[in-house]
């Protein structure tokens, strides 16, 4: 990669994505954690309206020292973190975050919303009358008759 020009004021530092969250008013931005010498270091930060950052993720980034603001632009990829772990439990977080995102999407799209809820008013009245063994398989039912027609199979 090309020299990376540091404005006055920034540092290049190496972060850790720690997947997407849902913040404050409800927009979704991505967490990060400082690395120094092999550790995460101080308190995760967050960025709306950026893309292109993936959980367990290594980045280069040029950022003021207090993360207040970077260059996003010129963030180069450095590798994977190293606990796999810590990577799953970001994933998880993640992808719980991107529904929650997309539920409030389609609830903004109120008409999807209505589609959907009558569409699903005979299941739920089987489900209120069956036991949890029976909610799961019509969880699983269902699911499984969506991912199908999402196919064409």
């Amino acid at each position: 990669m090309a020299e990376v020009k540091i404005p006055e004021g920034y540092e290049q530092q190496t972060w850790v994505c720690i997947g997407r969250r849902v913040l404050e008013g409800g927009t979704p931005g991505y967490g990060f954690q400082l690395l120094r010498d092999g550790k995460l270091t101080g308190d995760p930060f967050y960025f709306s309206k950026i893309k292109g950052f993936y959980p367990g993720g290594t980045y280069k980034v040029v950022s003021k020292p207090d993360q207040t603001s970077a260059k996003i632009g010129s963030k180069e990829y450095v590798g994977d973190w190293e606990n796999a772990e810590d990577i799953l439990t970001w994933d998880i977080n993640d992808q719980e975050a991107m529904t929650k995102i997309r539920m409030r999407q389609l609830e903004k799209k109120n008409a999807a919303h209505d589609v959907i809820a009558d569409a699903l008013k005979p299941i739920a009245r089987l489900y209120q009358k069956t036991d949890s063994a029976g909610r799961r398989a019509i969880d699983a039912i269902v699911l499984d008759t969506l991912r199908r027609s999402s196919y064409g199979l």
